[in-house]
């Protein structure tokens, strides 16, 4: 039930084609010095990147990137399975979008989103009128602005 702002308006991420993360779901621990520090020597490994595959030596090429994407789930795997039973309720949600919103990293990548998504869980958890202050005072074009209160006025009806 929170949307994210495309061409102006609010729309619902509803098909695969219009998927985006309203989080990084396991990356905020990546950048907390104390698991940094505990995945130092396994760094490199817990990355997801382009598959750059050398013609010359396919098998081996394709071998090396099945194992480098294998050892990054691995390592990564218990990263987002703590993030999952860290957001199992919305109240525990909102809490995690209050923690990482102050990190620069996801305040610059993501601030839009991680606001939405703010807004309308506060809504959802206790509908208040200074979450519709909020929301109304921070968005300033004034069509997308009304696209957004459009769907936050229908929170409480739609998805209790």
């Amino acid at each position: 039930f929170v949307p994210k702002i495309s061409g102006g308006k609010a729309v619902y991420v509803r098909t695969d084609k219009s998927v985006f993360p309203n989080f990084f779901e396991n990356t905020h621990y990546n950048h907390d010095d104390a698991v940094t520090q505990l995945y130092e020597d396994k760094k490199d490994n817990m990355r997801f990147d382009r598959c750059y595959i050398d013609i010359a030596d396919f098998e081996n090429s394709m071998k090396q990137k099945v194992k480098g994407y294998t050892d990054a789930f691995y390592i990564t795997l218990p990263l987002i399975q703590t993030f999952y039973k860290e957001t199992e309720t919305y109240e525990q949600t909102l809490d995690m979008v209050n923690a990482i919103s102050k990190h620069m990293y996801y305040a610059m990548i993501e601030g839009g989103n991680l606001f939405l998504t703010k807004m309308f869980l506060r809504q959802y958890i206790e509908a208040n009128e200074d979450n519709e202050k909020i929301l109304r005072e921070s968005i300033e074009n004034e069509s997308t602005r009304e696209s957004v209160l459009k769907k936050f006025y229908k929170i409480p009806k739609d998805f209790e």
